[in-house]
């Protein structure tokens, strides 16, 4: 999958998919459910483990977790 040995380019998409999954976090977090567990699951399964690509998903899913509490917290009326 992310044999970043043979094929670069596999690299660069895990990276992609962690951005992605970071940004989205912010806005939607559903993509970054999606998004986030196929890039770490790549970079995690790659000859040389790409950590960077995984820091990055990791920390888009804490940041669309909590982007999602405060949402329900919101709709509830718990917060403001």
């Amino acid at each position: 999958m992310c044999n970043t040995s043979k094929k670069p380019k596999v690299k660069i998409s895990c990276l992609i998919l962690s951005i992605v999954a970071f940004i989205f976090g912010l806005l939607l977090p559903i993509v970054t459910y999606i998004t986030a567990p196929i890039s770490i699951i790549l970079a995690a399964k790659s000859e040389r483990k790409d950590i960077i690509s995984i820091i990055l998903a990791v920390i888009a899913l804490v940041i669309a977790f909590a982007n999602s509490i405060i949402g329900v917290l919101l709709v509830f009326g718990i917060l403001g």
